[in-house]
């Protein structure tokens, strides 16, 4: 093992002789030697994988991988898991406790919200289920608030929305299937060549996912399905390729499977289209280049050994909120309203409600939605968060607002957490100076019981 580690750029194909049989100390200088991210309890849970699953020692590629794997899985904070808050306001407390008897009541197993992006879905499914959204129709409509937090442009036709019903997992036929990535001109995560793409060849292809400009590497576990990839001429600037590459492969493309006798076909009429590699009937990821193999590993390990890594308790912060004025247009006989909070984001949401209730909103026929954007994704990001995602839980459970699920991205622009809440409403009259005197009363009070019945007095 010595005289292995020596190497300071060992080839990729190589094996790392006696990993699993390093002792801590030892693996801190592979650790070093080889720049990876990866902590030393996580080589050996690696360790742990290795021995007893694999019953083999990894290649260079493959802790490479595993390094490439842990720096995405830092910018996703779907897979950061929730500990249980500590609370320093005990309304939060009760909120979050809330939260969570709905979430265990829509979840199969009884299980409290893990991920941030459950704790979104789970403020607005409970209405639904419950069957108070059934009083309220949510409006057919899509606001571009939640595109263009991610910077993309808004669907802006129902044939955009057919593409992204279609974007769904497929299960992987007993065939072997060849892997396309189909790479649109266009910047829209959706445009029309996809939709026309997935319309004409509906019967020929598996839809497999989006992939957004991160690359495939943080999809690989969306994916579902075991795939094997060869590098192999997949560079352009001469240099050889290596398991990095994938942190880029395929970015901004359509991933798609189609078996062999279709390819001919495809690749005549498409010249976007790229072969990377073909589907597997077993849950792995191999990376080969040319006849060697990079990176052989289960899927199913990925979010175990994710799992296993410890977060800190969060600790959410009381801070005070800043919030950008509501804006809010008129769209035929609809009122779509928008409002970005950070640090609180109770005033900012009930300002909306304000705002579009001067302007003639009913509430009988809404939609509210909800997207979150973090600056990076770790667990200070998600404390910082979790005051935002209480607030916004409070008004739809205590108003009864039906919505949709929220959205969850990150900006690394961004300097704190921001929620931008979108709704939208049918307009009918303005109403009455009294009326609104009565509102401004309960929202000044918080009063969420008045100012319910004041929303929904005329239904």
């Amino acid at each position: 093992m010595q005289e292995q580690m020596m190497h300071t750029t060992p080839p990729e194909q190589n094996y790392v002789h006696g990993f699993r049989t390093l002792p801590p100390t030892m693996l801190e200088v592979l650790r070093a030697q080889l720049g990876l991210l990866l902590t030393v309890e996580g080589l050996m849970l690696c360790q742990t994988y290795f021995r007893d699953t694999e019953r083999r020692e990894p290649t260079v590629g493959e802790l490479r991988f595993l390094d490439l794997y842990a720096r995405k899985m830092a910018l996703r904070p779907e897979v950061l898991a929730l500990q249980a808050p500590q609370f320093e306001n005990p309304d939060d407390e009760r909120v979050w406790q809330d939260l969570c008897r709905k979430a265990a009541a829509l979840s199969k197993n009884g299980i409290s919200p893990q991920t941030v992006p459950e704790i979104l879905s789970a403020c607005t499914k409970y209405l639904s289920r419950s069957g108070r959204e059934a009083h309220y129709p949510t409006l057919r409509l899509t606001d571009p608030c939640s595109y263009a937090a991610a910077g993309y442009h808004a669907p802006k036709t129902d044939t955009d929305l057919i593409a992204t019903t279609s974007l769904r997992k497929s299960p992987v036929p007993e065939q072997e299937l060849a892997l396309l990535a189909l790479s649109p001109t266009g910047n829209a995560p959706f445009p029309a060549e996809i939709t026309a793409f997935l319309q004409r060849y509906t019967s020929a292809i598996h839809p497999l996912g989006y992939i957004g400009e991160d690359g495939l590497l943080s999809h690989l576990l969306d994916i579902g399905c075991g795939l094997e990839i060869d590098l192999a001429g997949l560079s352009t600037d001469g240099a050889e390729p290596s398991v990095s590459t994938v942190e880029g492969l395929a970015a901004n493309t359509l991933l798609v499977l189609t078996p062999a006798a279709n390819l001919p076909l495809l690749f005549a009429q498409n010249a976007t289209l790229t072969l990377l590699g073909h589907s597997l009937k077993d849950t792995r990821v191999v990376i080969r280049r040319g006849v060697f193999t990079l990176a052989s590993l289960s899927l199913d390990f990925l979010p175990r050994w994710h799992q296993k890594r410890r977060f800190s308790p969060l600790v959410p912060m009381s801070t005070a909120h800043t919030a950008t004025a509501s804006d809010i247009r008129t769209e035929s006989d609809t009122l779509i309203g928008t409002v970005k909070a950070t640090g609180r984001g109770l005033p900012a949401i009930l300002t909306l409600i304000h705002d579009l209730f001067l302007q003639g909103a009913c509430f009988a026929e809404m939609s509210i939605t909800a997207t979150l954007t973090l600056p990076l994704a770790t667990e200070a990001d998600i404390a910082n968060a979790m005051p935002l995602l209480l607030d916004y839980h409070r008004v739809t459970a205590e108003l009864a607002l039906p919505g949709t699920e929220g959205q969850l991205y990150c900006q690394k622009s961004l300097l704190e957490p921001t929620l931008t809440v979108a709704i939208a409403v049918k307009k009918v009259a303005a109403p009455s100076t009294e009326t609104v005197e009565r509102l401004q009363a309960a929202l000044s009070t918080e009063n969420f019981g008045a100012l319910r019945e004041i929303l929904y007095e005329n239904l």
